[in-house]
């Protein structure tokens, strides 16, 4: 999993931001994920509700597809 780049970020998946994008892990190790928001008000709505949340990382919309990688490794 990621290590974090950014104070308060809660998500494991996270990897770093910069200016209005997110760098996460991706669906495999290969890879990675990039949320490019339109503007700094989406962008930080986001880190927040998301990133930043016990409550809200796990609803992110691309949780579910990165944790899939682990969840496969798990029940092998």
């Amino acid at each position: 999993m990621a290590r974090y780049k950014n104070k308060g970020i809660i998500c494991p998946f996270y990897k770093y931001e910069e200016g209005i994008n997110i760098r996460c892990e991706g669906f495999c190790k290969s890879c990675s994920l990039v949320i490019s928001f339109s503007n700094k008000e989406t962008f930080q709505i986001h880190r927040e509700c998301y990133c930043k949340s016990y409550d809200g990382y796990e609803k992110c919309p691309l949780f579910a597809v990165i944790n899939r990688q682990y969840e496969g490794n798990r029940r092998r």
